[in-house]
């Protein structure tokens, strides 16, 4: 959260709570995160559940962080019809990859996974 606060301005609720939430369903509501339970499970059961590597990736590094962003972006900043809410869901995005990016895994650079949204 100290992370998005540096983009988004302070943290927009006085709680915080995050829930496991089954199959591959998020979803960042004010104070809350529900986060698919794919991104807490080990790297061998996601493959036994048929997650791919680039899934694999996706759930662990990029879904949950795409959910906290979520707490400015669609909750504090919201879209004024169904035709806007895909500003949202990209700010949410970009901020995940730049967080990621903060990891400094060679293989998951910001670079990296933009060129992997720009040809999927």
């Amino acid at each position: 959260m100290r992370f998005y606060e540096t983009f988004s301005g302070p943290f927009p609720s006085t709680t915080s709570a995050s829930r496991r939430f089954p199959g591959t369903f998020g979803q960042g509501w004010p104070g809350l995160l529900y986060v698919s339970t794919y991104s807490f499970l080990p790297s061998a059961a996601q493959q036994r559940v048929g997650l791919s590597t680039t899934g694999q990736e996706h759930f662990t590094e990029l879904v949950p962080y795409h959910e906290v962003a979520h707490q400015w972006w669609g909750n504090v900043v919201a879209w004024s019809s169904y035709r806007d809410q895909w500003i949202d869901e990209a700010i949410a995005n970009y901020l995940a990859l730049l967080f990621a990016d903060t990891k400094k895994n060679p293989d998951h650079t910001l670079h990296v996974w933009l060129a992997r949204y720009a040809s999927s």
